[in-house]
């Protein structure tokens, strides 16, 4: 390979590494030129593999800096949705200086264990206002609130059940009946 097609190579990688396009590099070689500067840069790259994880990295630093702008711009355009909500739950200082933003599930193990970490920040720091907003995520109960948590069996009028609506397991009309055995098929 001539030191010109050494020369375009490792400007073409060095543009590539940095995001920035050349104007039309490839419709500037001929066909025996691009296979050449293909084998060249296979060669570099397989010589100096460290620069896919520098690529890599880049990309992923870029990929990060977007994402957190898009959520940026997400809150920004739904701000009051968001911190002042006449449906959410509002805990602490209303002119706080901070507020902690707090989704949950009625259902969820670890957000009613966050419960006792909230109580300590607002005991301690005055200045703090909570917002808790209702988020259902795990299943029909939770889409039901607080209602949907597991509670004393109700009858059609609301009144609690004393008794079962149906037999206990194991039994059939008031009476015990024998468990099959696993190696004897049912009869009906």
């Amino acid at each position: 390979m001539t030191l010109k097609m050494k020369m375009i190579a490792a400007a073409s990688l060095i543009a590539l590494a940095a995001g920035v396009a050349l104007p039309g590099p490839a419709a500037a070689l001929d066909a025996k030129q691009k296979e050449e500067f293909g084998a060249f840069i296979k060669e570099y790259l397989l010589a100096n593999p460290e620069i896919m994880l520098e690529v890599q990295e880049a990309l992923t630093s870029k990929q990060r800096a977007k994402q957190q702008e898009t959520a940026q711009a997400a809150i920004a355009d739904n701000k009051k949705a968001i911190f002042n909500s006449d449906y959410d739950i509002a805990l602490g200082n209303p002119d706080g200086d901070v507020t902690i933003v707090e989704f949950f599930d009625y259902n969820c193990g670890y957000c009613k264990r966050a419960m006792s970490d909230m109580d300590d920040i607002l005991a301690k720091d005055k200045n703090v206002r909570f917002v808790l907003k209702e988020l259902p995520i795990l299943g029909p109960d939770s889409a039901r609130g607080p209602q949907g948590q597991r509670r004393l069996p109700r009858d059609r009028t609301g009144e609690i059940r004393r008794f079962p609506s149906r037999p206990a397991r194991g039994q059939r009309n008031g009476r015990r009946r024998k468990p099959r055995s696993p190696l004897r098929p049912s009869s009906g």
